[in-house]
């Protein structure tokens, strides 16, 4: 009873509590702090202190995808997704130093520049090519209409960021240009190397037709020319060692390891929401992808995949070393012979690295005072 009564006591200070969290609570729900916490990192990496965000970095290697499919019909091949993730990252990398260095240089594209290589005299040329009659002029009022229409209006908004860019570089390089200078040494010596001539005579005196009795080279005549030309014989310092090499292949032991690493993702994979962050967060070989692809585009062992549903997990499959978990996101067409996947892979680790260093420490140690031939033989090494 005493219990009971002191809980009862209680009460009054607990619901003041609640109540005082509940407001907290009500309080930080509209500064979206929740939402903060729960996205976590946003970006891919800084450039000068620029983000490369994910949103962008997928959008630029979607563009390409888009292109390739737009351009042949196909829908590209591993690899070549493969060759644009890194293309995409090398190209994002390089666009955010080179806006860098133009914001330092002040160098800006105003709206009736870009306006100009629309609708201006001389439009940009894929501009031109789309409203040029017959007779080479530019059709202004299909110009106009295209411009007008709002189907249109996402078109353009693309069209007129690609001409920003491409003045914007074609300022800095102009920037470059200007900046060159000759010097008058540079000058000189340009026209005295187009200016001079000059006369000469020689004998043509074949070494093919002398013939080795003809000639005797003494060992003092060797010297001499060595020691007149040694620059020309000097070799670097160079090296002779003893090494042996450890067995790096993964064992048995590894693989079920690495197995039952993956298997234990399944259940996060099939609950995030965020399968590109969930790739990237795991340290997948595979980088997340938005596009469809077909049967012929998967190894035979991810057939598993056509008979999944939407959302579910497949169990861990080892190909060429790797092991992969397949996510089906989306199937298109009755046959589903179009599916999206959403794939995390690792590969199979090198034996354990921390077993082999102590070994090779402890040989280390050993040859300091002994044969180091001999204990290798000792110790079974090649």
């Amino acid at each position: 009873m005493g219990l009971m009564e002191k809980f009862r006591a209680s009460t009054k200070y607990i619901l003041w509590l609640l109540l005082f969290s509940f407001v907290i609570l009500w309080s930080l729900a509209d500064t979206q702090v929740f939402d903060t916490l729960m996205t976590g990192p946003r970006s891919l990496g800084t450039v000068n202190g620029e983000p490369i965000t994910f949103e962008e970095y997928n959008q630029t290697v979607n563009g390409y995808m888009q292109n390739y499919q737009a351009q042949t019909g196909q829908s590209p091949t591993a690899e070549l997704r493969s060759y644009y993730e890194e293309l995409a990252w090398e190209n994002l990398v390089t666009q955010k130093l080179l806006d860098d260095q133009m914001k330092r240089l002040g160098i800006k594209v105003t709206d009736e520049e870009v306006i100009q290589q629309i609708t201006g005299p001389n439009p940009a040329p894929f501009v031109a090519q789309q409203f040029t009659r017959p007779d080479g002029t530019i059709d202004r009022v299909a110009l106009q209409q295209a411009i007008e229409a709002p189907e249109n209006a996402d078109v353009w908004v693309s069209i007129e960021n690609q001409i920003r860019e491409q003045l914007s570089m074609q300022k800095l390089n102009q920037y470059i240009l200007n900046s060159i200078k000759v010097s008058d040494t540079e000058v000189r010596m340009t026209i005295a190397n187009e200016r001079s001539v000059a006369s000469a005579q020689y004998l043509r005196f074949p070494y093919s037709e002398i013939t080795d009795d003809q000639i005797q080279i003494t060992d003092s005549d060797l010297n001499a020319y060595l020691k007149k030309h040694a620059k020309r014989y000097k070799q670097d310092k160079s090296y002779r060692f003893r090494y042996v090499t450890f067995n790096k292949q993964a064992t048995s032991a590894d693989s079920t390891r690495i197995l039952g690493e993956i298997n234990a993702k399944r259940d996060a994979f099939v609950a995030t929401d965020d399968d590109s962050l969930f790739l990237i967060q795991n340290a997948s070989l595979t980088r997340f992808n938005r596009i469809f692809v077909g049967r012929n585009q998967l190894p035979k062992e991810f057939g598993v995949i056509y008979g999944m549903a939407n959302g579910q997990v497949s169990q861990p499959i080892v190909t060429e070393g790797k092991v992969s978990l397949l996510k089906k996101l989306e199937s298109r067409a009755a046959d589903q012979k179009l599916v999206r996947v959403s794939q995390i892979q690792l590969a199979f680790t090198e034996a354990n690295r921390v077993e082999i260093q102590a070994k090779a420490d402890d040989l280390s140690r050993q040859a300091r005072g002994g044969d180091f031939a001999e204990l290798a033989r000792a110790n079974s090494m090649d």
